[in-house]
């Protein structure tokens, strides 16, 4: 089985202070959104305000929550592009994770202001 290539050495509260990007890719099956979840209850174990997107069109195995292959879900809000993630919700979020993102036509520019405004 392939391992997600992924930044190993994370300082968390770093990234939540100073704004950054962390990616996580590999292959179809490799663990991606797997690693995604452990990622983010470890945010939320650190008390970090946690808002989860998810492409409204991946309904594989849920249509509101986030799920790996062997089926564990989480919560996550389904959208089918990142601007129309309401802006109250970004506000109120210390950290934000992108499941499936190459599924989102804007992707890129959303990165790019959400890491430029935190």
């Amino acid at each position: 089985m392939a391992v997600p290539v992924a930044f190993e050495t994370v300082n968390m509260d770093a990234m939540v202070e100073s704004g950054s990007l962390a990616l996580i890719v590999g292959p179809m099956f490799s663990g991606k959104t797997t690693e995604l979840q452990r990622r983010i209850r470890r945010f939320q174990i650190a008390r970090k305000r946690v808002l989860t997107i998810k492409y409204s069109g991946d309904t594989r195995y849920s249509e509101e929550a986030m799920a790996t292959h062997d089926k564990r879900e989480m919560a996550a809000l389904p959208v089918s592009r990142l601007g129309d993630v309401p802006q109250a919700s970004l506000d109120n979020a210390d950290v934000i994770g992108i499941d499936e993102g190459s599924f989102f036509p804007d992707l890129l520019s959303f990165c790019d202001a959400q890491v430029l405004q935190h």
